[in-house]
């Protein structure tokens, strides 16, 4: 998507919100605040998405990844290549330390990850599962 106004930033594209409609099983309420937090970096057609003011990771989006070096207007710099619709650690994450995406803590860290490395699920040990729910105590 070229970028008109040269700035850091593009609009999410309907497809992409309707993708994330149907992730999320909810109805979006379209609001200046919702499109300014879900939005795409892009420099020189690097893209990534963070989803949520909190998420510590961000999913690459370009086709065929992207390459180590690649640098992003907020200073995110790619440490190695990482594929597309894989995760990116926006900040260092040390070992143990939680993986949070869409606000949520989608598991830790089974190593040190470096701010701009590929967290691929091999980095990832998954919370624990909530214990059965029983209605009769």
């Amino acid at each position: 998507m070229q970028n008109p106004t040269n700035t850091a930033y593009t609009s999410v594209t309907p497809k992409l919100l309707s993708l994330l409609v149907c992730y999320f099983e909810v109805e979006i309420v379209f609001s200046e605040t919702f499109m300014s937090s879900i939005i795409t970096h892009n420099v020189d057609n690097a893209l990534y998405i963070k989803v949520h003011d909190t998420d510590n990771v961000a999913i690459i989006v370009n086709n065929n990844g992207l390459p180590a070096g690649t640098q992003f207007p907020d200073g995110l710099e790619l440490v190695e290549h990482i594929p597309q619709g894989h995760k990116v650690a926006l900040h260092d994450i040390a070992k143990g330390g939680d993986i949070v995406r869409y606000g949520e803590v989608i598991g830790y860290a089974v190593r040190d990850i470096k701010r701009g490395g590929w967290i691929d699920e091999s980095l990832v040990v998954l919370p624990e599962a909530p214990p059965p729910w029983n209605p009769c105590p």
